[in-house]
């Protein structure tokens, strides 16, 4: 066994370690020059009180970092490295080249399989379950971050938690392992990435591709950024964010679910479809011809660019507020089986009686339920169709021409009033 050490004096004085061959005169290990060798045998590898970057090379070495952050590269072999008190970078072969233990020691230790092309399995947990299929590695629980390579890696951090998990390409599963992550990333791939049941905030970003998003119980952040994604808040008091830019025109078609909590939800471009669960939620659509359902609470809901369509719950759920911006909006009640009277005039009298829901003037449509339902215009052109029921439908505006009342073919006899020249369906 060869034992290498070297010490701050050593260094001073000019001795080194064992010479390298010229093979490794120019090595590199996580694209920084290498400053210690191993040898081809089973080397004892101490370093320096510096920063150092490490290539064990071929053999079943031990390699200890000290104080600083180190940077390691095991190379061949059943190898273990004990990080020290550093922020030490471990960066894996792009093979699977022996059943390797790391322990990360104090300091924010990082393992990178950024290398492999083929899948990785990693826990940290310190069981002899990490790396390729058959591989062996053991990742501690004191390693805080870690990187899949280009497959579809399968990685999950530690219940007692860490700072990130980045799959990077390939379709990858990323858990938290029930620890406070401050960052999970898919990067680019169908990814899916769950916070599990951390309750501390852990922010949860997608990429590139149609990414599935969990958060756990903790007041998170998701974002799925580009792709058709699906992202669901969980507990607390979440953000969610189906494109990463709120400037884009355009987007995937996200599906966006609050959950518990106060929750921010932002569709940003595409045809996206944003409930906000329960709580007092706020919601804007952004670009798109989006679906929204505000839920259980009294929700803020703006629609924002685009032909919007928000849905009232069965029953009453909350003094809501909506907003509907450019395009042709519709607030619909069509699930309710009691009556509602709405008039989009920026007032809270809408819904139910004394739900207090406010349908605001830039709304144009208006849907009822299966009640004998009292629907009224504005001055923009209206749509007011009343479903089943006895309705009173009114759209006079004192302009001519522009609004459609439409009683629907229900059970009931509606009654309809409108301007001349406006179109009349299906009434008396």
């Amino acid at each position: 066994m060869r034992k290498i050490c070297l010490m701050a004096a050593m260094l001073l004085t000019g001795v080194l370690a064992a010479p390298a061959s010229p093979a490794h005169a120019a090595a590199t290990c996580g694209g920084l020059a290498v400053t210690i060798t191993g040898t081809a045998g089973d080397d004892t590898i101490t370093g320096t009180q510096f920063p150092d970057v490490i290539s064990a090379e071929a053999g079943n070495d031990v390699v200890s970092g000290l104080g600083e952050a180190d940077v390691v590269c095991l190379g061949p072999g059943n190898d273990v490295f004990n990080g020290g008190a550093g922020d030490d970078l471990v960066v894996a072969d792009a093979t699977a080249d022996g059943a390797d233990t790391i322990i990360g020691g104090d300091g924010r230790d990082r393992v990178d399989y950024g290398a492999r092309t083929t899948q990785v399995n990693v826990s940290l947990d310190g069981l002899v379950n990490d790396g390729a299929a058959g591989e062996g590695d053991s990742i501690g629980a004191d390693v805080e971050s870690l990187s899949g390579g280009s497959a579809g890696d399968v990685l999950t951090g530690s219940p007692s938690g860490g700072l990130q998990i980045l799959g990077n390409d390939g379709n990858d599963t990323i858990n938290s392992g029930g620890g406070g992550f401050y960052q999970l990333v898919g990067g680019a791939g169908d990814d899916f990435i769950n916070a599990g049941t951390s309750t501390d905030a852990v922010s949860l970003l997608g990429g590139d591709g149609d990414d599935t998003i969990t958060g756990g119980a903790g007041d998170d952040t998701l974002s799925g950024k580009a792709g058709t994604d699906t992202l669901n808040g969980g507990g607390g008091n979440d953000r969610l964010a189906g494109d990463d830019n709120p400037n884009d025109t355009v987007g995937g078609a996200d599906t966006l679910n609050g959950g518990a909590g106060d929750d921010i939800l932002q569709g940003h471009a595409g045809n996206d479809t944003l409930q906000g669960g329960t709580g007092n939620d706020q919601i804007d659509a952004g670009a798109g011809n989006d679906v929204i359902v505000g839920g259980p609470g009294d929700d803020r809901i703006d629609g924002s660019d685009g032909d919007d369509q928000s849905i009232a719950e069965s029953t009453p759920d909350g003094a809501d507020v909506f907003f509907g911006e450019a395009g042709t909006d519709t607030m619909s009640y069509s699930l309710r089986t009691t009556a509602v009277a709405v008039t989009p005039d920026d007032r809270a009298d809408d819904g139910a009686f004394n739900e207090g829901d406010n349908v605001a003037s830039t709304v144009e449509n208006i849907t009822g339920g299966q009640g004998g339902d009292f629907l009224f215009g504005n001055d923009l052109p209206n749509r007011l169709f009343g479903g089943n029921g006895s309705d009173s439908l009114n759209a006079v505006d004192g302009v001519s021409g522009n609004d459609v009342v439409d009683g629907a073919q229900g059970t009931g006899t509606d009654t309809c009033t409108a301007d001349p020249g406006d179109t009349i369906r299906n009434c008396p």
